[in-house]
């Protein structure tokens, strides 16, 4: 599932990319600015509900790291 996420998130910065280039590039008369926007927000709503399933499948999960506090010289670690 993270490739998938690597993946959409690429195509993401393609869409981005290539919508600045027509944005430069064409005139006002052009619609491929519009038709790139709507790709990209396709894209990242794809993307959201990949995550959203990555999350509920439990294929994606979060790291709890804690903190570390340094007290008179001993380590004390308190995890949250």
């Amino acid at each position: 599932i993270k490739i998938v996420i690597a993946i959409i998130l690429l195509l993401a910065l393609i869409s981005l990319t290539s919508g600045f280039f027509f944005l430069i590039k064409d005139g006002s008369k052009s619609t491929r600015l519009l038709t790139s926007l709507k790709y990209r927000i396709g894209l990242i709503v794809l993307l959201i509900a990949v995550v959203i399933y990555g999350f509920w499948s439990g294929q994606l999960v979060t790291i709890h790291l804690g903190l570390v506090f340094i007290k008179k010289g001993s380590l004390n670690a308190a995890f949250l």
